[in-house]
C-alpha cells in the first residue's frame, strides 16, 4: 500500500514541551561507538568523561571558575599597568599561540565537514513525493525515539507506529551526535583564547568573558537533550570558527591581513547569531506528518522477533527503512507530530535565545566602536 501524502504544518507548540525542568529520567543521547577509527570518528569519548560533562554541574562549575579567574587576572593586569607577562614575550609562547589557532581552525573545519557529510548521507531523495515532510523528519527526529525523548510526552504522538529502521538513519546516530559532543567539549578549551589575551597584559572585555562562559551552558543544553536547533547552531558556528581561527592563525604567523577581513568576520559572527536564532524559533512552530502503519499485536510480535538483533524500533517514516517482514494488510495513518517534542529540547532552545539576546547587542556595540565610530574619527 502506498504511503499517503505527507505535509508540513505551522502550528503552536504543544503545552507539554514547556514542562520545565525536563524529566532527567531521560538519559543523555550518547554518540554511537565505532569498531574502528575513521576520519569521522577518530577516537572514542570515554564513558566517565561523557557522564561528567552530561551533568549540568560540569558547565556551571567550569564557567564559574573561568569567570572568577578572569576577574582576578583582569585586576592583576590592571595593577601591573597592563604590561605583558614575561613568558608571553618568549618564542615558545608565540609558537603555542600559533598551534592553538591552527588546531581550532582545523577542528572547526573537521566538524563542519563531518556534519555536512552526515546531512548529505541522511538527506531524503528529491524525487520522493513527500520530500518536504521527509526533510522535516530528518531535521527534527534526530535521535531514535526508543533511546531519547518520545517517552517523556507520548500523548503528543498518539499511537506508536510499528515500523523498523536502522538507527543510522537518524542524524544523531549517523555521526552528528559524535561531532556535537566534541564541539561542546571544545568550548571549554576555547577559553584559552581569553588567557592568551590576559597573558599579553590586556583586559578581557565583558563581551569576551560572557561569550565564552555562556556558550558552555548553551552547548551543554543542546547536546544533553539532543535539541534539533543545536545542530543548526553547530553548523553555523563551526563554519564561522573555521574562518575566524584561520584569520587568527595568519595574524599569529605575522602575516598582514586587511582590516576589512576582520570587519567581515565580525559581520559574519553577528549574522550567524541572528540567522541561527531565527531558524531555532521556527522549530517551535513546525509540525509535520508521519505515516504510521497500524498492525495487530500478533503481527507486532512477529516483527519484533524477526528484527531482534538487527534493527531497532523507531518513529521514522522513511519507506526504505521499513522491515521487509510480510505483514497482512498494513493500514497507513497520517499523524502530525511537532518538530520539538520534549521539554529538554525547548529548554535548550530558550537557554540559547536568552544567551544570544545580550550577545548580539554586545557584538553590535563592538562593531560600532571598532569600525564605524573609528572611521568617523579618522575622517
Amino acid at each position: 500500500m502506498s504511503v499517503p501524502n505527507l505535509l508540513v504544518h505551522f502550528r503552536l507548540p504543544p503545552r507539554q514541551v514547556f514542562d520545565w525542568p525536563p524529566d532527567d529520567a531521560s538519559q543523555a543521547a550518547f554518540p554511537y561507538t565505532q569498531t574502528k577509527a575513521t576520519w569521522m570518528h577518530p577516537i572514542e569519548i570515554p564513558s566517565y568523561v561523557f557522564g561528567y560533562l552530561a551533568d549540568v554541574k560540569a558547565p556551571i562549575t567550569i564557567a564559574s571558575v573561568y569567570i572568577m579567574t578572569v576577574v582576578l587576572l583582569n585586576n592583576l593586569n590592571k595593577t601591573r599597568g597592563n604590561r605583558p607577562w614575561t613568558f608571553a614575550t618568549t618564542a615558545p609562547f608565540k609558537l603555542l599561540v600559533i598551534l592553538h589557532n591552527i588546531f581550532l581552525a582545523t577542528f572547526s573545519a573537521w566538524t563542519l565537514a563531518g556534519l555536512c557529510f552526515v546531512l548529505w548521507s541522511c538527506w531524503p531523495s528529491m524525487s520522493d513525493p513527500n520530500f518536504v515532510a521527509r526533510v522535516a523528519n530528518t531535521m527534527c527526529q534526530i535521535t531514535p525515539t526508543g533511546e531519547f525523548g518520545y517517552s517523556e510526552n507520548p500523548e503528543l504522538l498518539g499511537s506508536i507506529p510499528m515500523t523498523f529502521m536502522d538507527h543510522s538513519n537518524q542524524l544523531w546516530s549517523a555521526g552528528a551526535g559524535y561531532f556535537s559532543w566534541f564541539f561542546y567539549i571544545s568550548k571549554f578549551y576555547e577559553a584559552v583564547d581569553t588567557f592568551i589575551i590576559l597573558a599579553k597584559g590586556k583586559q578581557s572585555s565583558f563581551l569576551q568573558t560572557y561569550h565564552h562562559a555562556g556558550v558552555m551552558l548553551c552547548m551543554w543544553a543542546g547536546v544533553r537533550y539532543a535539541s534539533p536547533p543545536a545542530l543548526v547552531g553547530i553548523l553555523l558556528n563551526s563554519a564561522i570558527h573555521t574562518l575566524m581561527y584561520t584569520y587568527f592563525s595568519m595574524t599569529a604567523l605575522g602575516l598582514r591581513v586587511p582590516v576589512s577581513v576582520k570587519r567581515s568576520l565580525t559581520t559574519l559572527q553577528i549574522g550567524q547569531f541572528l540567522l541561527g536564532a531565527a531558524i531555532a524559533v521556527c522549530y517551535l512552530f513546525i509540525g509535520y506528518d508521519i505515516a504510521t502503519s497500524q498492525v495487530t499485536n500478533l503481527e507486532a510480535d512477529r516483527l519484533m522477533k524477526s528484527n531482534y538483533g538487527k534493527v531497532q524500533p523507531s518513529m521514522s517514516s522513511h519507506p526504505d527503512s521499513i522491515s521487509s517482514v510480510p505483514v497482512a494488510g498494513p493500514v497507513f495513518e497520517v499523524q502530525e507530530t511537532p518538530c520539538l517534542w520534549n521539554s529538554g529540547q525547548t529548554l535548550a532552545l530558550f537557554v540559547t535565545l536568552v544567551y544570544l539576546a545580550p550577545l548580539v547587542y554586545l557584538f553590535v556595540s563592538f562593531f560600532s566602536r571598532a569600525y564605524i565610530k573609528r572611521v568617523r574619527k579618522l575622517d
